[in-house]
C-alpha cells in the first residue's frame, strides 16, 4: 500500500505517470492449485491491485489499458 508505479496509457500517447497503490486483495485459490517447480518451488499467489494517479490525468477514462514498470525484486 502507498507504493508508487510508473505506467503508460498507450491511448494518451508515449508519457510516463506516476500511479499509487491504494487497494491490494488476494485472490482465491483455485482447485488445479500447483507448485510452480516440484522440487523445492513456490506457489504462486494472484493479487487483485488498485492504483490512482498521483496527479490528475487528462483524457484518461475507465476500461483504458494500462501498461506498468513494477520493479521486482527476487527472494534468496
Amino acid at each position: 500500500m502507498g507504493t508508487e508505479l510508473t505506467a503508460r496509457f498507450p491511448a494518451l500517447g508515449d508519457i510516463e505517470y506516476r500511479l499509487k497503490i491504494n487497494y491490494i486483495k488476494a485472490l482465491g485459490d483455485f482447485a488445479t492449485w500447483r507448485a510452480t517447480r516440484a522440487m523445492g518451488g513456490f506457489d504462486l499467489k494472484s493479487f487483485e491491485i488498485r492504483a490512482i494517479p498521483v496527479q490528475p490525468i487528462e483524457g484518461l477514462r475507465p476500461g483504458m489499458s494500462v501498461i506498468v514498470n513494477y520493479p521486482v525484486t527476487e527472494n534468496k
